[in-house]
């Protein structure tokens, strides 16, 4: 009976080894303790070594026992948040002279604000819009002069701006005038805003650009190239120049799709914006899983802006587990294609993840097993070598199940 229950434990055993060595990479957590909540960012060397879209992550401890034990985590990939807050304003002036349109909108409980939109009836305009604050109505400061606001809409555009931003204030006024002496705009609503971001740390990438012009097409290509595959979050552009530019832009990114013709680069578009002097040009990216990023700014009529530096942000994927009671030696594991989402119970109770939690490290990265691109010939050993096991073992659990059936009778 001992040796059939040493077998049944040595058996298991190996499974659980099995199922950490299908993974490409490991890496020890230090600091984990038992029945303790530990929380840890992956670093950038991680990224571009996970596969099914980071549903291969795991951790695994080994007790001195040598059993293997699963720990429940949560992967938290955009804990860089931007939220837009409407606030509640209301229009308590709107007024025309000879010189154009007056707007003025109040704040009743002073809230911080730093966006107006501004709606209209027509679908072409261009602006230049100017926007005061004041908390007695007497005495006005500036916010913007001559913002501008563009529509355009024709068989081949249609592109709005219209969103007025500027530093945080918390007046009690607000006062827009819109030049417009033959009243040709016909403004519909203003929607107030506030950006507010969590608070977390932001990485700055080590990144290269290379500039090319599209004479044929008046377009000017940024192109942007990360070291690695990282998660970005904010792209930041610094034009040279000094005078006022106002130039329509798309963020992307390019890659190959293939076609009958072979492999073929295309532009994939992830967001629409503007490159002007009225703002910091920085822009809020929905988190991408990227390694380039190309601009391409619409010059239309004008000359083709001198780039002089692209940055590129992103927040790390940070990592929350709950280490059971068991003592063990844990580790992160990873790169396995078509792996599975995993299903924790924590996941249904976030609200009960506590709100502080200590950081742990983590070690040097390992590697678990060759890759079929580096060995193809290992790769196929490894998985016969692990099934032999696993085919011997069950023979053996067999056995001695028949033996003691007979030893019985």
């Amino acid at each position: 009976m001992k040796r059939y229950l040493s077998f049944c434990l040595l058996f298991f055993c190996v499974l659980g080894f099995a199922q950490m060595h299908t993974y490409d990479y490991k890496q020890e957590i230090k600091g984990a303790k038992a029945g303790e909540w530990k929380r840890f960012s992956l670093p950038e060397s991680v990224y571009a070594k996970l596969k099914s879209e980071g549903n291969d992550l795991r951790i695994y401890g080994i007790t001195t026992e040598k059993d293997t034990i699963e720990v429940p985590y949560i992967l938290d990939k955009n804990h860089s948040k931007t939220e837009l807050l409407s606030i509640p304003f209301q229009i308590i002036n709107q007024s025309r002279t000879s010189e154009g349109t007056f707007l003025t909108l109040k704040n009743p409980k002073k809230e911080i604000i730093d966006q107006i939109e501004l709606t209209f009836e027509n679908q072409n305009f261009d602006r230049k819009i100017t926007l005061e604050g004041s908390n007695d109505q007497n005495q006005w400061f500036t916010l913007l002069k001559d913002y501008r606001v563009v529509a355009i809409k024709n068989e081949s555009v249609s592109f709005v701006y219209n969103t007025l931003k500027f530093n945080e204030s918390e007046y009690l006024y607000y006062r827009v005038f819109i030049p417009d002496p033959s009243h040709e705009i016909q403004f519909v609503s203003a929607t107030v805003n506030h950006r507010q971001k969590t608070s977390i740390l932001i990485y700055e990438y080590e990144s290269q650009f290379t500039v090319n012009e599209d004479k044929k097409h008046k377009e000017t290509w940024v192109r942007v190239q990360l070291n690695t595959l990282l998660p970005i979050s904010t792209l930041r552009v610094l034009p040279q120049q000094t005078h006022d530019y106002f130039r329509p832009i798309r963020i992307g990114y390019e890659d190959s799709i293939q076609t009958r013709k072979g492999w073929q680069k295309r532009f994939v578009t992830i967001a629409s914006d503007v490159l002007t002097s009225q703002n910091k040009n920085i822009y809020d990216l929905s988190m991408q899983m990227l390694d380039n990023l190309v601009i391409r700014i619409d010059n239309q009529d004008n000359e083709p802006l001198q780039i002089k530096a692209v940055e590129v942000y992103g927040t790390h994927y940070q990592v929350t587990a709950r280490f059971p009671e068991k003592q063990a030696d844990y580790f992160l594991v990873y790169g396995k294609t078509n792996d599975y989402q995993p299903n924790y119970d924590i996941s249904r109770f976030m609200q009960n993840i506590p709100a502080d939690i200590a950081s742990v490290a983590l070690g040097g990265i390992e590697r678990l097993r060759q890759s079929k691109n580096e060995n193809t010939v290992l790769a196929t050993n490894n998985k016969n070598w692990l099934w032999g096991i696993v085919v011997f073992m069950v023979v053996l659990l067999f056995y001695f199940s028949f033996k003691m059936l007979r030893e019985k009778k």
